[in-house]
Formats: structure tokens, C-alpha cells, sequence
């Protein structure tokens, strides 16, 4: 039996927790897949590993920012321009540069095709996904946004 090897043939596993600096490791196995990696900043990971160091499998648990629940108050419906209102919030989180995207579920054809038309990828099911623009250093413009927000319709 080789000295990595437990009694059935396999490599012994250590199970910890990734830490910040160890972010890197990762994203061989995400390109490869074509996923995104996640911010440290606002997830963790588990990893199992080789005694040697070789990455052998990993969890991740992230925020996940989704744009539910929207409302239009009985006699607005015909007024309220849902696009303007996903424009002004989309504006709010993408200035921040720490998200790379964020979900939301549509339940009817009427959202569906508001969804499809402000951007969203279908994902699968009722889950839709806008990904937004790479992140950036830059501050929220907070005076832009209420300016944009108090023009009228």
C-alpha cells in the first residue's frame, strides 16, 4: 500500500475551511467549469484535500443578492415603468464593484418578458440571472441616482 493511501486504495482527505489568502486555489477548478468565482469577501469555502496540498473537492457558501419581491399598488399598473425601477436599483449595487450579478424569479410570460428585456439570462425553472458589468473601485454616486430617480416618468 502506498504511504498516501488508506486501506481501500484511496488518497487520504483533510477537510478545512479555505482561508482568504488560499482564494486563488480555486480557480483552476472554475475556469474549467466556467463558473464565476465567487468574492471572498462574501462567502466561505470547505475543501478537501490531498495530504500534499491537491485540491480534491470544495463547497462554497455565498451571498447571493436577488431582486424580489417588487410591487405596483392597485391603479399604478399602467404607470409604473418596472424597467426604470430594476435601472435605478441595478445602478445602486453594480457602482458598490463588490457583485458580480443577482437572481430573481419571475411566476408569469408578462415578468418574463420584462426580465428578458432589462438583461436577465434564464437560468432554469422560474430563476432568471443578471450579471453585471466586471467590478471596479469606484463609489456609489449616490446624488446621480436620486437625480435619475426624482426625474419624472
Amino acid at each position: 500500500m502506498a504511504e498516501n493511501e488508506n486501506g481501500n486504495g484511496h488518497r487520504t482527505l483533510r477537510y478545512r475551511v479555505l482561508q482568504a489568502d488560499e482564494w486563488q486555489r480555486l480557480e483552476p477548478e472554475f475556469q474549467r467549469r466556467g463558473w464565476y468565482l465567487p468574492y471572498k469577501e462574501l462567502a466561505e469555502c470547505v475543501i478537501a484535500e490531498t495530504e500534499d496540498g491537491q485540491l480534491a473537492g470544495g463547497l462554497v457558501m455565498q451571498v447571493v443578492l436577488h431582486a424580489e419581491p417588487g410591487f405596483v399598488t392597485e391603479g399604478f399598473e399602467a404607470q409604473v415603468n418596472f424597467l426604470r425601477l430594476h435601472e435605478l436599483l441595478q445602478a445602486l449595487i453594480e457602482g458598490r464593484g463588490i457583485f458580480p450579478g443577482y437572481v430573481t424569479t419571475v411566476t408569469d410570460d408578462r415578468q418574463r418578458g420584462l426580465v428578458k428585456h432589462a438583461g436577465f439570462d434564464h437560468i432554469e425553472g422560474e430563476v432568471w440571472r443578471k450579471q453585471l458589468a466586471p467590478p471596479n473601485a469606484k463609489e456609489v454616486d449616490h446624488a446621480r441616482i436620486v437625480r435619475e430617480s426624482s426625474r419624472p416618468n
